[in-house]
């Protein structure tokens, strides 16, 4: 049974209490089956386990989140795993997720010691989550809407921007992260995360833009990126015009491996599997097709304007890649930009490409 989960996520009064009623009433109305992970920090909260202020405290009340967290997802997993059974899928939407508590932390080593106390990676922790909703703060949507009526929450609309930026690039590694402009009518917004879900449980289609362009590596420290080592390996599976690749994608010393089948023409991606694999799995797939080609780039992403900015850096070569949606039509280029140039799409481009072709003996 394959359970798709789902971390709803933002900064301070993003709407998620709402949002999250109107996607289970979605999914209801579907037949689909659904369960709801609660937030665990504001239950902890609200409970009088709260944090002193104090950095050692804070980092603390982190790991108690985290350790709980885990353990209520684990738990939601069991049961949509025996009591949906023998549906062949399931949903599980997490009121926040793990990687969340990175922004309440001073610094991201507070973070990557606490997931590493718990025997845990970040790279795999993110791969873990099929889709990420990430609802930008009314405080910077729309600061007149901007309130305190959560008990959990304290935050002026500064301190609640902050940590809904920092929030965000918390999880900008995700593969299929979305960020959701607020400032729209609720129901507009439901609709786009709808339409995200259900390309999720179907058939995903996204529209990409790929831009070569000049990046100022001096600037980019400017803002609060991430990087990631990727080797992408493509397979001759079969000749249907899919792409069936075996991604590896590290940080660090840690690794995720993934299993995609996708299409893209003119920009227009299809993805009909995206799945996380063993190291086992990854390297048997290896051994056992033809990898035709060989992508290796290091991928480097932040959040910015509301908008998510992913280089793939490959040699001399930057592509500078946006997914666009009908609440974000236009988007303002980062200072670190010099000069971009739009391309069609990668492969008619002809760029991160590697000559060599492996062959299985």
């Amino acid at each position: 049974m394959k359970i798709f989960k789902i971390a709803l996520t933002g900064g301070p009064c993003a709407g998620k209490t709402t949002m999250l009623k109107k996607i289970t009433e979605h999914l209801n109305e579907k037949g689909i089956s659904n369960v709801v992970v609660p937030e665990t920090a504001t239950e902890l909260i609200v409970n009088g386990v709260v944090p002193k202020g104090t950095n050692k405290s804070v980092k603390w009340f982190q790991d108690i989140v985290l350790r709980t967290q885990v353990f209520k997802e684990d738990m939601s997993k069991s049961y949509v795993s025996n009591m949906y059974y023998p549906a062949s899928f399931a949903v599980m939407i997490c009121d926040r997720g793990i990687i969340d508590g990175k922004a309440y932390l001073s610094n991201g080593k507070d973070f990557d010691d606490i997931l590493k106390s718990n025997n845990m990676s970040y790279i795999n922790t993110l791969d873990s989550y099929d889709l990420v909703l990430d609802l930008i703060t009314l405080a910077d949507c729309n600061k007149d809407l901007y309130n305190l009526d959560n008990e959990a929450r304290t935050e002026t609309k500064e301190q609640a921007i902050k940590l809904d930026r920092k929030t965000s690039n918390a999880w900008a590694m995700h593969r299929n992260l979305k960020i959701i402009n607020t400032s729209v009518c609720i129901d507009e917004e439901a609709s786009l995360i709808f339409k995200y879900i259900d390309e999720l449980l179907s058939f995903q289609k996204k529209k990409i833009e790929n831009y070569l362009v000049d990046l100022d590596f001096d600037a980019i420290n400017n803002y609060d990126f991430s990087t990631l080592v990727c080797d992408d390996y493509y397979l001759d599976i079969n000749n249907n015009g899919y792409d069936y690749v075996v991604k590896k994608r590290t940080q660090d010393d840690d690794a995720s491996y993934l299993f995609s089948v996708s299409k893209e023409k003119q920009g227009d991606v299809t993805i009909i599997e995206d799945k996380v694999i063993s190291k086992d799995d990854f390297d048997s797939l290896l051994n056992k097709y033809n990898v035709i080609k060989k992508l290796h780039y290091d991928k480097l992403c932040f959040v910015y304007n509301r908008q998510l900015y992913t280089f793939k850096l490959n040699g001399n070569d930057v592509i500078l890649e946006v997914e666009k949606n009908k609440l974000n039509k236009s988007f303002k280029t980062p200072s670190c930009v010099n000069s971009m140039l739009k391309i069609s799409s990668l492969t008619a481009h002809g760029l991160l490409t590697e000559s060599k072709v492996f062959v299985k003996k």
